[in-house]
């Protein structure tokens, strides 16, 4: 390889790397590309569907003229731009330009696009200047909110219906004419010098912004439909030598704006009048407006409309419906219920299928359940009785509801209750010496409205003895009853009991002494008088009794007994005592007993209740016992 073909192939190289790393930008629409070619802006001057995005990154205008171009895509790659001017498109699929990401546009003029309806410019906040018209009837509405940097804004020649510029203060001329523009709110615009809006639908115009010695041009005429001109000034408003239509007033004090209020909603069960509407606007409607239809016809819309002049009709809303007739759902009768369990249940949730008896799955409006069968809460609520083993039991129920027409929707259902499942059982209890029969048994299943077979843990029909019974019903379920003993009575334990003279309750004194649970029962004694409560009057000397204490029978006529001696010390009761010079006192004592005298060979001091119960032991400071403690 000679030198001359090494560098031949670096040019090569460096050409295919050059092409490889060059971004491109797409541009579908052929007439577009034409243009970047015809202008030199596209470098390969080939219609390729593509330009070099180096091309076209740096362009600042665009002045494009007679190309009839139906898709712009691509412009948004023109980060640069910041002059667009189209003119004379003429193509019939061309529907909207789109200007959101060139961002450093500072002017727009489009002439001639009859059938472009939308342009957005939400994202020029730098836009000065903005000419568009269409000579079309395609583009209706334009959104300059955005755009306060414009100062001169002209859009004669479209379909407008409507425009908001209340945030373009920078604004000094604007153009309008041959639009459907009906009210025209310059107010907030006070650098505003020019203003043109001819041969257009204008009814009302409020040009009273503060700064109506500045505004030099108005042209207003051709609008046969403008009556009032809001202006600072009448007097200087008419000596400015402004154009209008003989039609036209200046005012220069029209008031607040109408209000209609806001829309509404209104149910009625049919009836009603016009006049009722109007208490259901939201808002704070004006008095006086007309409504459309002006008479009540029941459901539909019904439009309210206030009117003042030099200002837009305001209007709102009402929809009217009709309140539906309430629905109770189906009926379940007996020959397709619903399906609960015994214990508490609620028939709405078995209804709805949210219970955990679930038979269906039925929404209805909210009502109330009646039965003459079985009790039921305001809610729905029903305790269903157990109804044992045998056939299910059928309760018949009416849900009604009401609703505000007074219209009523009733349903009969019929829930159905099944007796104990196979893993049920009953516990029972019979006296010792009694025989288990089936009437015993049967009674057991709380309902006797039923047939089937009792047998025993062996499977044998043969009663008697107390154990495990079982009732097969006719429909397969099975109940188990266990029969046992019911307990003899117990009379508790015949321990010895302890006690001071004076009155004692038996009751109490066997509780204090023990943990001797008996059941009720009556205490007699041969040695000394008991009342039926069991209380005693013992005499203050130390002796023991015997009591007997004697159960209740129970219902098989047991009862059970047993003797409890109760030994009793004498109470010393004097206020000062004095034993082998000890003086122990106040007697009795609340809080604090003094004891006085030779304490040499005392070693401890024991209390003990009035009922003999030891408390407490002493061993030191014997001279003051606190007895607040105890």
């Amino acid at each position: 390889m000679n030198r001359n073909t090494t560098i031949y192939f670096l040019l090569f190289t460096l050409l295919c790397l050059n092409s490889l790393n060059a971004q491109m930008t797409s541009i579908p629409d052929q007439n577009f590309e034409q243009y970047l070619i015809d202008t030199g802006i596209d470098s390969d001057a080939t219609i390729n569907g593509q330009v070099l995005t180096s091309d076209i990154s740096g362009v600042f205008t665009l002045d494009i003229k007679n190309y009839n171009i139906s898709d712009f895509e691509g412009l948004q790659f023109f980060t640069s731009l910041t002059e667009f001017r189209l003119t004379s498109d003429f193509a019939s699929t061309i529907t909207n330009i789109n200007f959101e990401q060139n961002t450093q546009l500072e002017i727009i003029s489009i002439l001639e696009a009859p059938n472009l309806s939308e342009i957005n410019i939400l994202q020029n906040i730098n836009l000065t200047s903005l000419l568009v018209g269409t000579l079309g009837s395609s583009l209706s509405s334009i959104d300059v909110s955005n755009n306060i940097n414009l100062t001169f804004l002209s859009l004669g020649h479209n379909a407008l219906t409507d425009l908001n510029l209340e945030n373009n203060l920078e604004l000094t001329f604007l153009g309008l004419d041959n639009n459907f523009i009906t009210f025209l709110d310059v107010s907030k615009n006070k650098k505003l010098t020019n203003i043109q809006y001819r041969d257009g639908a204008l009814e009302h115009v409020n040009l009273k912004n503060g700064f109506n010695d500045i505004l030099s041009i108005v042209i207003l005429t051709g609008n046969p439909n403008l009556s009032c001109i809001q202006v600072d000034n009448v007097v200087n408003a008419a000596a400015a030598g402004w154009s209008k239509d003989d039609t036209a007033t200046y005012v220069d004090d029209a008031g607040s704006p109408p209000t209609a209020g806001e829309d509404g909603s209104f149910l009625t069960c049919g009836g009603g009048s016009i006049d009722d509407l109007f208490f259901e606007l939201g808002g704070n409607p004006d008095e006086g407006g007309t409504w459309s239809p002006q008479q009540f016809d029941g459901e539909g819309e019904y439009t309210y409309t206030v009117s003042k002049a030099c200002y837009p009709n305001s209007t709102a809303t009402i929809t009217v419906e009709l309140i539906p007739d309430p629905d109770a759902g189906p009926d379940a009768g007996s020959d397709d219920p619903l399906f609960g369990e015994v214990g508490s249940l609620n028939l709405n949730d078995l209804r709805s299928g949210s219970s955990k008896f679930f038979s269906k799955s039925i929404l209805v409006d909210s009502g109330k359940w009646f039965s003459d069968d079985i009790e039921i809460s305001e809610d729905g609520e029903v305790d269903f009785p157990n109804t044992g083993a045998g056939a299910a039991v059928a309760y018949s129920f009416t849900f009604e509801v009401e609703n505000e027409c007074g219209v009523v929707d009733i349903a009969e259902i019929v829930v159905e209750v099944n007796g104990f499942d196979i893993s049920e059982e009953v516990e029972i209890s019979i006296c010792e010496n009694e025989e288990v029969t089936t009437n015993i048994l049967n009674d057991a299943l709380i309902d006797t409205n039923f047939s089937g077979t009792w047998e025993d843990e062996n499977g044998d029909k043969i009663f008697g003895p107390l154990g495990t019974y079982f009732y097969v019903g006719d429909n397969g379920s099975v109940t188990t009853v266990i029969v046992g003993k019911i307990p003899d009575p117990n009379a508790g334990s015949g321990d010895e009991l302890f006690s001071v003279s004076g009155a004692q309750n038996l009751n109490t004194l066997r509780d204090d002494n023990s943990n001797i649970i008996a059941d009720q029962g009556k205490w007699t004694s041969l040695e000394i008088s008991v009342t039926e409560d069991g209380e005693v009057d013992f005499q203050n000397v130390e002796d023991e009794y015997t009591f007997t204490y004697t159960t209740n029978a129970n219902e098989c006529d047991v009862i059970s007994s047993v003797d409890v001696i109760v030994k009793i010390s004498a109470v010393l009761s004097v206020d000062n005592f004095l034993l082998n010079e000890i003086v122990i006192f106040p007697n009795p004592a609340k809080e604090i007993l003094y004891i006085k005298g030779d304490l040499s060979r005392l070693k401890n001091i024991e209390i003990y209740s009035i009922t003999g119960q030891h408390i407490m032991t002493v061993n030191k400071n014997l001279k003051e016992l606190n007895l607040s403690t105890l």
